[in-house]
């Protein structure tokens, strides 16, 4: 009774039984994916004033490898501020 899919339910509505409910979100991933989330809040927070300040909720974020430059700029930076307190969270 439950369907997962990364996209749009290919399903025949019909086929439902009265008590089968569906789920679906169009664009759920811009929510749900850690990239899509990020270039989504970047956006929102450049917004000047307000609205663009309510948005400042992430730490310094990279998506690599588009971002590598920059992570190595800003990781050089900490370093030789603190390097002891040098720490990053990657994930997959």
């Amino acid at each position: 009774n439950l369907l997962w899919t990364w996209g749009k339910p290919k399903i025949r509505w019909e086929d439902l039984n009265v008590w089968q409910r569906v789920n679906h979100f169009q664009e759920a991933k811009q929510l749900s994916r850690k990239d899509c989330l990020k270039k989504n809040i970047a956006r929102y927070r450049n917004i000047p004033g307000k609205i663009g300040e309510a948005f400042d909720i992430l730490p310094m974020t990279f998506t690599l490898p588009g971002d590598y430059v920059q992570f190595c700029t800003e990781f050089a930076k900490r370093y030789d501020t603190c390097p002891e307190r040098n720490y990053w969270i990657m994930k997959p």
